[in-house]
């Protein structure tokens, strides 16, 4: 098997790996933050004339986007760093 489809085998099941996670399971931190987070948007949410309510609904969907974009490059960087690390210390280059 050629490097590359070694790379892109093992990018392919841990991207895979990735989407089935549950961060509840994972950080009980992530659950008290989105707790807190439900709060604040009901709050704010209450004190928000109605014609606002979808605007606040489109701001916190975007906010949401953005993190999951974070979230990704993240785990694709890490991902790419730890594979390069292994075919290092297997003498292969990268």
């Amino acid at each position: 098997m050629v490097n590359g489809e070694l790379f892109e085998d093992l990018q392919n099941f841990f991207f895979s790996r990735q989407e089935r996670m549950l961060p509840d399971q994972l950080s009980v931190e992530y659950t008290k933050a989105r707790e807190e987070s439900k709060k604040h948007y009901k709050v704010i949410r209450s004190k928000l004339a109605p014609e606002f309510h979808k605007r606040l609904i489109a701001l916190v969907d975007a906010h949401g986007r953005m993190e999951s974009e974070v979230e990704d490059i993240s785990y694709r960087q890490g991902f790419s760093d730890g594979i390069r690390t292994i075919m290092q210390a297997l003498g292969t280059n990268v």
